[in-house]
Formats: structure tokens, sequence, C-alpha cells
């Protein structure tokens, strides 16, 4: 059995060990709130972080939507492409092979849109859906209302045939949000 003497030490030993806990605790607290104010700094000087991209819940799920938004190649050709209810414009539509594009590509309207570079037949009939997935240059999945993507191409030899920008969200297609393109 413990004496009183026994009791007063523990005591004083539990005393003793409360601040250095205190302080040990005190610099963990600091320390995550320097990792957490250098976070806030990197954000609010403008500095995006690198793994950092803009997402919008999408209008057809519980999904969240990842925007692209690349940097135009150096000496890259703009190509402004604008999209509404159910129709797609686009600022060129012949394409050269080895020439850098940088697509910015607007949801106008306001339903999701989605944007795809796919190929067709030569009198501009759509090969089977399929087969054009398979075959994409470029596609951005979805693109929510209000919202622009920005993305770059460039056209390899082997790319020259007969195009099509299409929206192929459920029923815009056949609602006329397709155009003819070219690579040549």
């Amino acid at each position: 059995m413990r004496t009183p003497s026994h009791l007063s030490q523990a005591q004083e030993r539990r005393r003793q060990l409360r601040p250095a806990l205190f302080s040990k605790m005190l610099v963990l607290g600091l320390a995550l709130l320097l990792v957490a104010c250098a976070g806030a700094t990197a954000v609010s000087n403008g500095t995006p972080a690198p793994t950092s991209t803009p997402t919008f819940p999408s209008s057809s799920g519980d999904q969240l939507v990842t925007i692209v938004e690349q940097s135009p190649v150096p000496g890259a050709v703009v190509v402004h492409v604008t999209e509404v209810e159910f129709a797609i414009i686009s600022s060129i539509t012949t394409f050269h092979p080895g020439i850098h594009y940088y697509f910015v590509v607007s949801n106008k309207g306001k339903q999701t849109h989605a944007f795809t570079f796919v190929p067709t037949y030569p009198d501009g009939k759509p090969m089977d859906e399929y087969y054009q997935y398979n075959h994409m240059l470029i596609g951005l999945d979805t693109i929510p209302p209000g919202t622009t993507q920005t993305i770059n191409y460039t056209f390899k030899p082997a790319d020259v045939g007969h195009y099509e920008i299409a929206c192929r969200m459920r029923n815009h297609y056949m609602a006329g949000m397709h155009i003819p393109v070219v690579v040549a």
C-alpha cells in the first residue's frame, strides 16, 4: 500500500508534466495555425494551387464537374466556341495540322452542354456514336451554364479529315447542336 508521501510525489510528478504537455499542445496548435494561414495566403494573393480546379454541381446529377482551364500555348490560334440552346457557333471551322489551337468554349445557355470534336463521313453524316467517342480528338464532358472552359489542341497530319463539333448531351445533338468542321 502507498503511503501519503508516495501520493504527494505522484501528485508532484503530475503537476510537473502538465506544463510540458500544455506547451507541446500549444506548439502543435500554433503549427496547425501557421499551415492554415500559409494556405490562405497562397489563395488570397492570387496564386492558385496547381491541383486546385473549380468545380460546379452538375445540372444532370449529383456529381461535381471539373472545369478545364488551360493557359494558351505560346503562338496558339484562339478559337471561340459558343454553345446555346440548341446551336454551336465556332469562330473557325477549318483547321490545319501542326498549328496550335486554343479552344475557348463558352456555355451561354441555361442548360449544361458538352464539347466534342469527332469524326464524320465526308458527306457530313455522323458516324456511329461509339466510333466517334473512340476517335474523339477533343472532349469536354460537361460545361455548366454560364461557364467557359479552355483547352489546347494541335492537330496531327493523321487527323486530316471531316469532323464535327457537337454536344452529345441527351437530345441536344438531335436538336441541332453540331456543326461540320474540317482538318485540311
